[in-house]
């Protein structure tokens, strides 16, 4: 039932506040409910300057101030006008389908959506899940501009809010979580689990191992259950050598500041590699910029608080050419780390064969052959390759048992690699423990299989390698180690065969 159209309105509090006092009936679409009679009327001239809307400017006839009801009607209907949304309140929206919808039809559906800090922040963190987005993410000025346009009620968390609200790095967390994974795929036995090299890890593989050798679900008691990420300690190795960066790369990277407005700090060594890869190419146009740039000479002139150059450079001739030797010398690691990290073919037969080419290397660059400018960065490097693959005791053995498996390589390219590096005693209790937990594999996949005694056709499958380097330039030590191994085999004799094993390793490999 509709409320009376004359409502009697509150008295005035001061002498400037306009009596709101409705003359004529409202507007069947602005009436006023017996329920929304108890409410204040709001002050129509708030939005009126001079009968006319703030808004869409349309201009009224109010010849008195008291005649305001078709100003009342159209603040209702006014498109223009800005409203304040209630939190509580839901809207339409259009959302991303998931995969396998109808082919040819709109990839988005409307959605009823509510204002929710809770998930918000919960896609925020799936967005740095899957981007690999540090957690500083959220305070750029980029993003927090961003976020005040979608969603100005949202308050941007700080970076430590971010990792204070994560999902806890444990290494139990981790343990439980990937023993809900195997469950999830139905997979019961586990030889190795791949992790990077850092504590929690290493607690989250002690509580896989304990649950599943209460299934028995671990090949041979575990031993090999934790392999550590070759492309990770691979990173590592090289940030070693890179503490230190060289006077040349420094400048270079101050030149590129100063053209891009780039962050100071690069976290990643490959940044540094592809950074000083990309701009080497432009020496001519640096060196222009140098002589007709009157503020990128005075950039490099700018001093700090105690009188030292703040930003060193330019770069000249010498340092372009030292850069590019740092170039070539990084590029073999860094499409190391992309082979290593693919995905389309299996990676982990050619494990071995990569860090032959590297320890080749880093033996030639410490030696009385090895460049001295690179000198210093290899021994460095050096030094943390020794510390993870340099005691065959602590390595997972498992990454020389795949290579044995590679019909091109077997036991003779461990024996050949090993003898080069280590002492006669060193090289043999090497090679028997590779070959002790290779018999072990046999009996494991033997037991209750009826073996059968003859020998295999003689056809071979097609292995897929990515040990073929891309590399530019002439010196290619995985080429040079390969053409190596190559002819030191042609010449080696065949031992007696005893077992299959044996027979299978004793069998000629496989061209490459």
């Amino acid at each position: 039932m509709d409320a009376p159209s004359n409502l009697n309105p509150p008295a005035p509090n001061g002498p400037n506040d306009p009596l709101i006092v409705d003359d004529e009936p409202l507007p069947k679409k602005a009436r006023v409910t017996e329920k929304q009679s108890t409410r204040e009327p709001f002050d129509v001239w708030e939005h009126f300057v001079m009968s006319k809307c703030k808004y869409c400017k349309k201009q009224y006839n109010a010849a008195r101030r008291n005649e305001t009801s078709s100003m009342r009607a159209h603040l209702l209907k006014c498109k223009k006008i800005p409203c304040v949304i209630d939190p509580s309140q839901t809207t339409l929206s259009f959302q991303a389908k998931k995969p396998g919808g109808v082919e040819g039809k709109s990839s988005n559906e409307l959605v009823v959506a509510k204002f929710s800090i809770e998930r918000i922040q919960m896609a925020l963190a799936r967005m740095i899940i899957v981007d690999e987005l540090p957690f500083r993410f959220v305070e750029h000025d980029g993003f927090i501009y961003f976020m005040g346009v979608v969603e100005p009620r949202f308050p941007v968390p700080s970076h430590l809010t971010m990792a204070r609200d994560f999902p806890n790095h444990k290494g139990e967390t981790i343990g439980k979580t990937i023993e809900r994974c195997l469950n999830d795929w139905g997979i019961k036995t586990v030889i190795t689990v791949t992790v990077d090299s850092v504590k929690s890890n290493d607690v989250a593989l002690d509580y896989l191992k304990k649950k599943l050798e209460m299934k028995d679900g671990c090949m041979l008691g575990g031993r090999f259950l934790h392999m550590r990420c070759v492309a990770h300690i691979l990173n590592l190795i090289v940030q070693e050598g890179l503490k230190g960066i060289h006077n040349s790369i420094a400048k270079v990277r101050n030149a590129v500041q100063y053209v891009k407005l780039s962050p100071k700090r690069m976290d990643r060594w490959n940044s540094t590699y592809l950074m000083s890869e990309a701009a080497e190419k432009f020496e001519t146009a640096f060196d222009r910029m140098h002589e007709e740039d009157v503020e990128f000479s005075s950039y490099f002139m700018e001093v700090d608080g105690n009188g030292k150059q703040k930003h060193i450079g330019p770069p000249k001739g010498e340092d372009w050419v030292n850069v590019r030797i740092f170039c070539n010398f990084l590029r073999l690691f860094y499409e190391v780390t992309l082979r290593f990290s693919s995905s389309l073919f299996v990676t982990s037969n050619t494990y071995s064969c990569e860090l032959v080419g590297i320890q080749n290397e880093l033996h030639r660059l410490c030696g009385i052959d090895g460049d001295p400018l690179l000198k210093e960065m290899a021994q460095s490097m050096k030094e943390k390759y020794e510390k993870y693959w340099g005691d065959i005791e602590n390595m997972n053995l498992m990454m020389f048992i795949v290579v044995i498996l590679d019909p091109r390589y077997k036991m003779k390219y461990l024996k050949y690699w090993f003898n080069k590096w280590y002492s006669k005693e060193k090289a043999e209790f090497a090679l028997k423990l590779v070959r002790d937990v290779l018999d072990k594999l046999y009996a494991h996949y033997a037991k209750g299989t009826e073996l059968s005694s003859a020998s295999g056709n003689g056809q071979t499958t097609n292995v897929g390698s990515s040990i073929e380097s891309s590399v530019s330039f002439p010196y290619d030590p995985w080429k040079i180690a390969s053409h190596e191994y190559d002819e030191h085999i042609a010449t080696e004799d065949d031992s007696e065969c005893t077992t299959e094993v044996d027979k299978y390793l004793n069998e000629a490999s496989v061209k490459k």
